[in-house]
């Protein structure tokens, strides 16, 4: 059905994107350290825009959407450190990298913008999808 597959492109377009930028982020950067700190920028990005896709999918309504998304934020500010851990970059086939220039705030807060762009991309989408008529469907017309 063609409801059933709309619903999905959000997520497949923003995977492929990823995965592309990720790529092209590790194989073009001289610098290993700013190429992990990109791909937990894209990394949060995408979780920004699942949890408040669906939020959306349970609430209808944004308030609890933008809520979870914040609370989201608070954890990562919270709990979450700030710091990127190079062993997992030599690991994966990478030189030790030189220390980054980013403090451990910094680095929770672009992980925090991440994650409110990746929101903030998903309630355009959203936005988007009610203006045609697609948010307001059943999810199965043709299901007695």
């Amino acid at each position: 059905s063609l409801g059933v597959c709309d619903d999905g492109l959000l997520e497949l377009a923003l995977f492929f994107g990823v995965r592309f930028s990720m790529n092209t982020t590790i194989s073009t950067s001289n610098n290993m350290s700013m190429a992990w700190i990109s791909i937990e920028f894209l990394l949060m990005f995408v979780i920004g825009a699942v949890v408040f896709r669906l939020t959306w999918a349970f609430t209808q309504k944004k308030l609890p959407c933008w809520s979870s998304v914040l609370i989201l934020v608070a954890i990562i500010l919270l709990l979450v450190p700030g710091h990127i851990d190079e062993t997992l970059i030599v690991e994966f086939g990478g030189k030790t990298p030189p220390k980054h220039l980013l403090s451990p705030l910094a680095v929770n807060l672009l992980r925090c913008v991440g994650v409110l762009l990746g929101a903030w991309l998903a309630t355009t989408v959203i936005g988007k999808r009610k203006k045609i008529g697609l948010e307001d469907k059943p999810p199965y017309d043709d299901f007695p």
